[in-house]
């Protein structure tokens, strides 16, 4: 997930109402009003993922994932029951629950070689010995790099700058020589088309 620049996200004063049209757009697939409702709340998710998770490559992964979910579950929402960002929320939160559990899990499976209580067999076990979820966990990581290769270069130095950096989006502007708006706008569209790569985002 780009590094967040919170000053960008902050809604205006009719911020609910906006809100609600934006996600009036994604529910007919308008990707400029996804775009709007992601530079909004990104921070947002992005701060309580990395508050939860402590670990700001996993806080990055998963704040991305659940932007990918809101696009691509756009019928889930109900705006009925409560407004957008409550929901945004929610699924962050159950998002950050599931992402823990997998945590836990495959720190459970690796064995301790100093724990005296494990079998001498199991101690020299490995997390390698065919764990489901840490083939699956690879395979994701795989298609997320030959996804990563089929971006424009442009696009794809900017969102590796803003992810893997840890850059603003100021400071990639600043660093590429490019115009804010013109940097912001390739990050968008990577996103974007990482999801459409990776059939609907699905990692």
């Amino acid at each position: 997930m780009p590094s967040f620049d919170e000053s960008r996200d902050k809604p205006s004063a009719e911020g609910p109402e906006d809100d609600h049209a934006l996600m009036r757009g994604i529910s007919a697939s308008d990707r400029h009003a996804f775009e709007q409702l992601y530079d909004r709340h990104s921070s947002t998710v992005f701060a309580f993922c990395l508050r939860s998770l402590g670990d700001r490559s996993e806080a990055e992964d998963l704040a991305l994932e659940i932007f990918w979910e809101l696009w691509r579950r756009q019928d889930r929402y109900d705006p009925t029951r409560s407004s957008p960002l409550t929901y945004l929320m929610k699924v962050t939160r159950s998002r950050v629950v599931d992402r823990l559990r997998s945590l836990r899990a495959r720190q459970a499976a690796v064995p301790n070689p100093t724990d005296p209580r494990q079998p001498l067999e199991e101690r020299r076990e490995t997390h390698l010995s065919d764990p489901s979820d840490q083939m699956q966990t690879a395979e994701a990581a795989v298609r997320r790099r030959a996804a990563m290769s089929q971006l424009q270069p442009d696009q794809r130095k900017a969102l590796e700058m803003a992810y893997f950096d840890a850059m603003t989006y100021g400071q990639v502007a600043d660093s590429l020589g490019q115009p804010l708006g013109t940097i912001k706008s390739r990050i968008r569209q990577a996103l974007m088309q990482l999801r459409q790569i990776l059939g609907g985002g699905g990692t």
